[in-house]
């Protein structure tokens, strides 16, 4: 969410009177030599947000819209408890917090942060998952659910949803003396009507029919940004 923050005159002028008689000034960041966040936060804290964007104008935009978005919270848990804070403006405060984490996720790392097999998947977080290393017989139909986080959510219009989630996966199963050797690829393209923060898969497919030891290695692709994230299971298929 874009801030607008007008940048108003860094100038503050000292009436000629006596350092006794001088109000309090809050001296400009760039004649203190302050370094642009600190600079910023002078101005929040000398109730002048104004200027705080003026202060920070040589930065990377992306960095100013982040610390334009914090410093007022920043300010405001200086002042006081949180828990004297009205419950609106913490609404608002997390509204702030949640676009922050939208504009974060596409550029941090992809995660899985759960990867396991299952006898069951309901939802995103409701599933009934199997031993760590669990033994399977020949040919026998297994499903896989993985948490994936900080998933890009684009803003895509359509009739389906306002918002839409890409991910490519690729399910390679390999035998562990190398007899066997099988790749499956998964596309799923998600509209949605709200952004999606947590986000789960849910792999279906036949295991071999050879018994032995085997390994599942899953790649997961965020199509819109190329970031990719891999992670293994061991298992086993009963003689």
């Amino acid at each position: 969410m874009p801030v607008d923050v007008a940048a108003g005159s860094t100038t503050h002028l000292v009436s000629a009177k006596t350092i006794d008689e001088a109000p309090t000034v809050l001296l400009p960041p760039n004649v203190m030599g302050d370094p642009p966040l600190l600079g910023a936060m002078r101005c929040y804290l000398n109730r002048r947000p104004d200027q705080a964007l003026a202060m920070m104008k040589g930065l990377d935009p992306l960095n100013q819209e982040m610390l334009l978005r914090m410093l007022p919270l920043a300010v405001r848990m200086s002042e006081a408890p949180l828990g004297q804070t009205d419950p609106q403006q913490l609404a608002a405060d997390v509204e702030q917090l949640q676009s922050l984490l939208m504009s974060l996720r596409p550029r941090a790392a992809l995660v899985v942060d759960k990867l396991c097999f299952c006898r069951q998947v309901k939802k995103f977080g409701v599933y009934e998952a199997l031993d760590e290393r669990p033994t399977f017989h020949p040919g026998e139909l297994v499903e896989v659910y993985a948490e994936v986080r900080n998933v890009s959510c684009d803003r895509h219009v359509s009739k389906s949803g306002e918002y839409l989630t890409h991910l490519a996966s690729k399910v390679e199963i390999r035998a562990v003396d190398g007899s066997f050797d099988r790749t499956a690829k998964f596309d799923k393209i998600d509209p949605c009507h709200t952004p999606q923060y947590d986000y789960y898969q849910q792999y279906r497919f036949s295991v071999p029919s050879q018994p032995g030891k085997y390994m599942l290695r899953l790649e997961v692709t965020d199509q819109p940004t190329e970031r990719k994230v891999e992670r293994t299971l061991e298992f086993q298929i009963r003689e």
